[in-house]
């Protein structure tokens, strides 16, 4: 099904920027334009810091670090990596007007490292939202009028934003593969002693399918997720607990306290018996 259509009073130039903090200072945005008349977007190269646009009228296509073209249509979502060159070309005729999302390279790099954003993927197909435009519209009156001490929070709603279009994508069969997933997190979160085999099972895929898909969704493997939820919930069970090391180990999954301090140590940095200490 087509996406709808953005409404017209959203199609025009409309843009908030804001800069705060020390030095050169960390720098937001959001908005709208609009690029009538133009062929080149941006010509192959870096830009200097992160943005993801949303296509949400005309058409173009998207050349990735790769070199391999992606075309872009209305509700079509793009990634400028400030590490990643890319380049961006417009159908001059098609009246290409667009939303923007501009984040620091440090909260960008951050929503890449627990996987929401996939730099492996750098175009996706959301569709045009019509009510995320409204709240985008709004973010932007306000980020326009915000005093300093509201800067952060308002960050944090640009990224929230973003991360809900991504949610959202309807173009690639993304969402049964979204919510295997984040069932198949619950279940890893839950049980620590969760057998990967069966579980996979129970989702309807072999082991290696499961393993595949997983790893392309979060990042890592599942065997892996598994034991940094263990270890999270280690550190919730030392903090301000009395249990001794071995009932920890034992409700964890681990063989042994032995096996458990060891990896505690290998990925914390430090003892469980520490750890507990510092905090």
């Amino acid at each position: 099904m087509p996406s709808p259509a953005a409404p017209l009073r959203l199609l025009r130039n409309a843009s908030a920027y804001r800069t705060s903090g020390a030095g050169q200072g960390v720098r937001i945005g959001v908005g709208f334009l609009v690029k009538s008349g133009r062929s080149v977007d941006f010509p192959w190269g870096r830009v200097p810091h992160y943005s993801a646009v949303w296509l949400l009228r005309g058409s173009g296509t998207y050349i990735d670090e790769q070199r391999r073209v992606h075309v872009l249509r209305p509700g079509s979502l793009f990634h400028r990596f400030h590490d990643r060159p890319h380049g961006t070309t417009i159908e001059p005729a098609s009246h290409w007007a667009e939303a923007f999302f501009h984040l620091p390279d440090a909260m960008a790099t951050a929503l890449m490292q627990i996987g929401a954003i996939d730099p492996r993927r750098p175009v996706s197909e959301p569709g045009v939202d019509l009510a995320l435009l409204d709240d985008l519209d709004a973010l932007r009156e306000e980020l326009t009028r915000a005093g300093e001490s509201e800067l952060p929070r308002l960050m944090n709603r640009i990224a929230d934003l973003l991360v809900d279009l991504l949610s959202r994508e309807d173009g690639r069969g993304d969402a049964p593969r979204r919510r295997l997933v984040d069932e198949a997190c619950r279940r890893l979160a839950d049980d620590s002693r969760c057998d990967l085999a069966r579980l996979a099972a129970e989702l309807g895929l072999s082991y290696e399918r499961f393993r595949k898909v997983f790893r392309d969704a979060t990042g890592v493997a599942p065997a892996a997720y598994r034991i940094r939820r263990r270890i999270d919930r280690a550190r919730r069970l030392l903090v301000g607990g009395t249990q001794p090391l071995a009932v920890i180990a034992d409700e964890l999954g681990y063989p042994n306290p032995f096996a458990f301090s060891a990896q505690f140590k290998r990925l914390v940095g430090e003892s469980p018996e520490a750890y507990r200490k510092r905090h």
